[in-house]
């Protein structure tokens, strides 16, 4: 099955949110000491996003867009791709360090002065050794990135391109009012990545 992407349409209203999220747990002692515990390697992230007015005219057709995708996922049976409008591409981004033997290395992508996992590359530009763009790699699954040999020990490695977030809708309701007419209105369309 190919995976869908999610449609952009004009009825999007502010504030669109997006949260991280953590899974960890501080189990306390009887003595009061606790001790964090963190059970996965990457964040994940959460969007809601409000839909002030879908159109559902027939020259507009924006809510029968919306539920129709939705139902084509089956609510959160089947996941999608997102696009972040603020968190989509990157230009010539660190991925990685040859040491002369590692063939596979993640794509990877920074924010905030920390490194994430790019599972979902959309599109890739370049990527190069050393700053000289290469074509000798195989992009696997999870944006892996498997080079047909080697880099050399300190070769930089990076990558620019643009990539997508793979999620899975929170909920198998979504409930949308009906302001006036042909048009609708959804508080709130939330999803989360799915890490793979």
């Amino acid at each position: 099955m190919t995976i869908p992407v999610f449609p952009s349409l004009p009825g999007e209203t502010l504030p669109a949110a997006r949260s991280v999220i953590w899974a960890t747990d501080v189990p306390q002692s009887v003595g009061g000491l606790t001790t964090a515990v963190g059970y996965q390697a990457d964040e994940i992230y959460h969007w809601e996003i409000p839909y002030g007015v879908l159109r559902a005219a027939a020259s507009y057709r924006e809510l029968q867009q919306l539920i129709g995708f939705v139902n084509g996922l089956r609510g959160r049976v089947n996941v999608f791709y997102y696009t972040d409008p603020n968190d989509n591409a990157v230009t010539d981004e660190p991925f990685g360090t040859g040491d002369g033997t590692t063939t596979d290395f993640q794509l990877q992508r920074a924010w905030g002065g920390t490194a994430s996992s790019i599972q979902s590359p959309n599109a890739i530009s370049a990527i190069k050794v050393n700053g000289v763009a290469t074509g000798a790699y195989t992009l696997l699954a999870g944006g892996i990135v498997q080079f047909t040999s080697a880099p050399a020990a300190s070769a930089a490695l990076t990558w620019s391109g643009s990539y997508y977030w793979l999620c899975r809708l929170d909920d198998d309701k979504q409930d949308l009012s009906r302001l006036f007419l042909d048009k609708y209105e959804m508080k709130s369309l939330k999803f989360s990545q799915v890490l793979v």
